[in-house]
């Protein structure tokens, strides 16, 4: 197939191009079925978390920050 690593939506733009009136759905749909999608990025690995997600400090007035790198 020609359309081989392509994403669905620009797919859908060259039917539209050509005059092949479909949904965008449909068009997700057939590739995903007939393993024609491009592959995805899956995202950078996510080491563990150092924050338990609580924010009450261990008494009144203490100063406390927090690391901005996880």
């Amino acid at each position: 197939s020609p359309f081989h690593g392509e994403g669905h939506r620009k797919i859908w733009a060259r039917l539209r191009v050509e005059g092949v009136r479909t949904s965008r759905r449909r068009a997700l749909r057939l590739m995903r079925e007939n393993d024609l999608l491009a592959p995805s990025r899956t995202g950078a690995p996510k080491g563990p978390r150092n924050h338990d997600g609580t924010i009450i400090p261990d008494a009144i007035d203490i100063m406390w920050g927090t690391d901005m790198t996880s």
